[in-house]
């Protein structure tokens, strides 16, 4: 059965192709449309005609929708989803559950309408938060988990405007939805499935125009540290098979709104953009796993392959991390209050900086014009205060939050812990 993690109950979808060999999972990014008035493009109805193809030949279990669901603006209302998603992806054809997470264009209207959809209950729209968990068993009683996150709340607005301005984030609009956000990918990660993966809309890296929008972030030292096979994408309107550090890095973000070109980037196996596409109108991806391997399939839109990765194996389990060494005491005196916070300064998330509060006070020794810190307890996040305020105003600021403990440098004389 299919469960899903991150909200109060689990949802179990259709039934899985349990008595194929093949597990086949099919992928789409930037597949949504273009307005109200064209709720399915000419490209889409090619695409979703091929992938048609396919899923009835893998009779496929699944398909993840990788962002940008509802072109050019996102929805308010769930008017499009009768032909926008429905209708398009008409059960005659794909009698299977889909999988969603929001896009940058989803952002630019109401994601919550998205979500409340799925509350529907009809099995085939899934998309239950912001970021959730997908487990399945395969036939061979392997485990395949897929995390899936809102990219665009934990990294910010990357986006291209129709004169060809880009966007490029700058960072999440909340920074504690984000933490939070980049907490529960790490838990979704800390598994022993066979098959791991990440998807969100954002690629991690990418040789197309939108670039490696989410290089910079946890998310490939994530993927390393919990031996994570790869991250599923879509964002750039092209395809890619990238391999980086040990992991596939695949794109398929060319379901619905045209061709972005290439460049280039170290890492890069196969792609197809408006540079060598061709007659290509338009294409997907599918995860496809049997008991001898898994790899990753590229589609035209008339369900023709165009490129496939190696076959590789089951993940190892992530090996246990040594203990983190004993951190140094720092070098100053700290006032430190429990089950208290006080952001007062300049508040800078310098995010993990070790599992314990005496790491975030050598790393506030370590900034300039650090005067105080908080420490969130429950992902171990450091925020560093810094400014020229006085102690007196700093303790005006403090409040009860049994998620956070405060600190502020003292002189030894006075230090206390309450």
């Amino acid at each position: 059965m299919f469960r899903m993690l991150g909200f109060a109950a689990p949802v179990v979808g259709f039934a899985a192709n349990a008595s194929a060999s093949t597990y086949s999972v099919l992928m789409i990014g930037d597949w949504g449309g273009s307005s109200d008035s064209t709720p399915v493009t000419n490209m889409e109805t090619a695409v979703i005609s091929g992938m048609a193809q396919v899923a009835a030949s893998k009779k496929s279990a699944m398909t993840l929708l990788l962002g940008d669901n509802f072109y050019h603006s996102g929805i308010k209302s769930s008017g499009r989803f009768a032909a926008g998603f429905e209708n398009a992806f008409s059960t005659q054809k794909f009698d299977m559950p889909f999988y969603a997470i929001a896009g940058n264009h989803d952002h630019l209207g109401k994601v919550s309408v998205q979500i409340d959809y799925h509350k529907q209950g009809s099995g085939r729209w899934n998309f239950p938060d912001y970021d959730y968990t997908i487990d399945q068993t395969l036939p061979d009683g392997k485990k395949l988990r897929i995390c899936m996150f809102d990219s665009v709340k934990n990294t910010g607005l990357s986006h291209m405007y129709d004169n060809g301005t880009m966007v490029v984030p700058d960072g999440p609009k909340d920074l504690e939805a984000a933490s939070v956000s980049w907490s529960k990918l790490e838990s979704c990660l800390n598994c022993d499935a066979d098959y791991l993966f990440t998807a969100a809309h954002y690629p991690a890296y990418s040789g197309c125009q939108h670039g490696s929008v989410m290089s910079k972030t946890q998310l490939p030292d994530l993927l390393k540290k919990y031996n994570a096979h790869g991250h599923l994408a879509g964002h750039d309107h092209c395809m890619q098979h990238i391999e980086k550090d040990g992991c596939l890095h695949v794109v398929a973000g060319a379901g619905s709104d045209g061709w972005y070109s290439y460049s280039s980037i170290s890492g890069a196996k196969w792609h197809i953009s408006s540079n060598n596409k061709g007659s290509v109108k338009g294409g997907f991806a599918e995860l496809e796993i049997s008991s001898s391997g898994a790899k990753i399939v590229y589609y035209d839109d008339k369900g023709s392959e165009l490129h496939s990765t190696g076959s590789f194996g089951p993940r190892s389990p992530s090996p246990s991390p040594s203990p983190s060494p004993s951190p140094s005491p720092p070098s100053g005196s700290w006032d430190c209050r429990t089950n208290k916070k006080a952001a007062t300064g300049t508040d800078t998330n310098l995010q993990h900086t070790g599992d314990a509060i005496e790491t975030c006070q050598q790393a506030c020794e370590d900034t300039s014009n650090c005067v105080a810190l908080y420490w969130h307890k429950t992902d171990n996040h450091c925020h560093v205060l810094t400014g020229s305020f006085s102690k007196d105003k700093w303790e005006g600021k403090l409040s009860s939050d049994s998620d956070y403990d405060s600190c502020f440098k003292s002189t030894s004389s006075d230090v206390q812990v309450v």
